[in-house]
C-alpha cells in the first residue's frame, strides 16, 4: 500500500514539473513575439516621416506670436543689458529697485533663455548701403570698406555675442485673438518693469522668431531665414 502512495506521489512530481516547465517555455515564447512585434513597429516608426512642425511643436507664427499644439502660445522677448559693474550706487539701486519691481509685478510663468550667437552686422551693413549716395564723395570710399568689414565680421566664426530672451507662455481654448491679448498686456508688464531698470526689451516680431527658432537648433550657422524669405525664398513653394 505505502508502494502505492509513493508512486502516486511520484507521478505527480513528474506532471507538475512538466507543466512547470511547459508554462516557463510558454511565457518565453509569447515575450520573443512581443519583442519582435514591439521591434517591428519601432522600425516602422522610425521610418516614418515626422513633420517639423510636430517635432518642434510650432504649428505657426503669426503676429509675433508662436502658435503651437494644444492651445498653447508662446511670445519671445529680447532683453538688453547693463553694465553693472561700472555704474556708480545710486545707478546700481536704480537697477535692483527696478528688477525687484518687475519680480514683484510677475503673477504668471516666464522662462529665462540665453543664448551664444554669431554677432549679426548685417542691419548696418544695410543702413551704410541705403545711404551711401547721400555720402561725399570724399566718405564714399570709407563707407564701402566699413561696410565690407562688418560683413566679413559677421561670418567669422570667432566672434559672438550673448543675448538673453524671457519666453512668455500661455494657454487658452478661446483661440488666437485671446492669446494674442493676454501675452501682449503680459509683454508690456515686462517692457514696462525692465524699463524701470534701464533694461531695454524688445518683442521679437515674426521675422525675429524664425531667426530666433533657426540659431537655437543651428548654431554657428550665418543664414537668416528671414532674409531668404524677404527675397522670396518661398515664392516656388507649394505648402
Amino acid at each position: 500500500m505505502s508502494n502505492l502512495w509513493v508512486s502516486i506521489i511520484f507521478l505527480v512530481l513528474i506532471i507538475g514539473t512538466i507543466l512547470f516547465f511547459k508554462v516557463l517555455i510558454d511565457r518565453v515564447e509569447r515575450g520573443n513575439h512581443y519583442e519582435a512585434k514591439e521591434s517591428k513597429e519601432t522600425r516602422q516608426n522610425n521610418g516614418k516621416k515626422i513633420p517639423v512642425q510636430d517635432f518642434i511643436d510650432v504649428k505657426d507664427i503669426k503676429r509675433n506670436v508662436i502658435v503651437r499644439s494644444d492651445n498653447n502660445y508662446t511670445m519671445v522677448i529680447r532683453v538688453g543689458s547693463v553694465n553693472y559693474y561700472l555704474m556708480s550706487p545710486a545707478e546700481r539701486s536704480v537697477v535692483i529697485n527696478g528688477l525687484l519691481g518687475v519680480a514683484n509685478s510677475i503673477s504668471f510663468p516666464i522662462q529665462i533663455f540665453s543664448t551664444t550667437e554669431l554677432i549679426d552686422t548685417m542691419d548696418a551693413v544695410k543702413e551704410i548701403k541705403i545711404h551711401y549716395s547721400d555720402l561725399p564723395s570724399a566718405l564714399k570710399p570709407y563707407s564701402a570698406y566699413l561696410a565690407e568689414a562688418l560683413t566679413s565680421l559677421r561670418y567669422d566664426q570667432s566672434v559672438m555675442v550673448k543675448h538673453s530672451y524671457i519666453i512668455i507662455p500661455y494657454y487658452t481654448r478661446d483661440g488666437f485673438e485671446a492669446a494674442y491679448s493676454e501675452l501682449m498686456r503680459r509683454a508690456i508688464i515686462l517692457q514696462d518693469g525692465l524699463a524701470q531698470a534701464g533694461i531695454k526689451a524688445s518683442v521679437l516680431t515674426t521675422n525675429e522668431i524664425v531667426d530666433f527658432l533657426h540659431g537655437v537648433m543651428n548654431r554657428g550657422d550665418t543664414l537668416k531665414p528671414s532674409e531668404v524669405i524677404e527675397a522670396g525664398g518661398l515664392d516656388l513653394y507649394v505648402g
